[in-house]
């Protein structure tokens, strides 16, 4: 069960980490109409954010004492 959540968590974070790194969704200004929004990118950057934590949580609660 612990290697699950550590399996899960470690997953968690790491998608949630490409999804901060992605929020903007823009090219490098050359194609600024096809890029987010500011509320977009901010709900892609907080739900990251948020799997990030959750997903550290569960590593940190799989840890052998």
């Amino acid at each position: 069960m612990k290697t699950t959540m550590k399996i899960m968590g470690a997953g968690l974070v790491i998608i949630g980490l490409m999804a901060v790194a992605g929020s903007g969704g823009d090219c490098d200004g050359h194609c600024m109409e096809n890029a987010n929004s500011l509320g977009d990118m901010l709900l892609i950057s907080a739900g990251g954010i948020i799997a990030m934590c959750f997903g550290g949580f569960l590593v940190w609660m799989s840890e052998d004492e």
